[in-house]
């Protein structure tokens, strides 16, 4: 006899043997099923919602290009389709008087062909205005927040009052310099501070977790906040001189001075109205 058939035989027969207990009824088999199948088809339902809504991004995108070309505006009418959504800039070149809002009467019949191609679907969108770097102080306008705010007001209010766009869709805000059209060598390295100032928390996690009292926790909350504000002051420095750099000389200047028509992925709508909230505080 083996020595686990010995071990067995000494054993009490309730701890020796095993009970396995019943199984699951059969319909318990068939919900759990039915359940994962409706799992499944939902993720797939998501998935291709997804997709048609980039595919539509895409079309809208190639008809505004193709009514670009046709009327010889492709120099003043930039698209893109970033994170954002669909990106439709139009220079200011086409659009105002330097240092003014009103926007050209021409420049309507441009609006109301891009309306024509975003009304009817049900995307969010933003308007957003941006200037160059070179200061402006009138007594309407007394710095490019006040002038980039404006015209972008301006088209969401002609979008709204004269071409009946649905203004529960429409949001409008001004970041003045702070977002230049053009790109330099320093984007990485702001992109870098700005995920550095997200992980500070991180490092205090453990702390957090074992501070016992409030007056602990408002302690190391303090140590992380007094430490996201210099990594801050730090950033704020290489952002001047990426607009600096942005804005050199007069060509890349007039690439920076735009109004941006965003038409927004659908499943950003969420937290593109947190971004919205207050958008002429924007920076980088």
């Amino acid at each position: 006899m083996s020595k686990i058939a010995a071990f067995k035989r000494s054993l009490p027969k309730d701890e020796g043997d095993i009970e396995v207990g019943k199984g699951s009824p059969p319909w318990m088999t068939t919900y759990g099923d039915l359940v994962t199948q409706l799992l499944i088809f939902f993720v797939m339902m998501f998935a291709l919602a997804a997709t048609l809504n980039e595919l539509q991004l895409v079309s809208i995108k190639r008809r505004i290009e193709n009514y670009a070309y046709a009327n010889n505006l492709e120099h003043l009418i930039m698209l893109e389709i970033n994170p954002k959504g669909l990106v439709i800039s139009l220079s200011e070149k086409m659009m105002f008087d330097s240092g003014r809002a009103d926007i050209y009467e021409d420049a309507k019949a441009i609006l109301a062909a891009i309306a024509g191609e975003i009304m009817d679907v049900p995307n969010p969108v933003r308007i957003e205005g941006h200037t160059d770097s070179v200061p402006i102080s009138t007594e309407r306008f007394p710095s490019n927040w006040e002038l980039s705010t404006a015209r972008a007001t301006n088209v969401a209010r002609y979008l709204v009052e004269n071409l009946e766009f649905p203004p529960d869709r429409i949001a409008a805000g001004g970041y003045s310099k702070y977002h230049p059209a053009v790109g330099t060598e320093l984007e990485e390295e702001i992109f870098n501070y700005k995920m550095k100032v997200r992980e500070i928390p991180q490092k205090y996690s453990l702390e957090l977790r074992r501070a016992s009292t409030p007056e602990e926790q408002d302690t190391v909350m303090l140590r992380i906040r007094e430490e996201q504000l210099a990594m801050q002051r730090e950033m704020q420095e290489i952002i001047l001189e990426h607009i600096r750099v942005a804005n050199l000389d007069a060509d890349r200047r007039a690439r920076n001075r735009r109004v941006d028509i965003i038409v927004e992925r659908i499943g950003t709508t969420v937290e593109r109205r947190m971004d919205t909230a207050a958008p002429i505080a924007s920076s980088y």
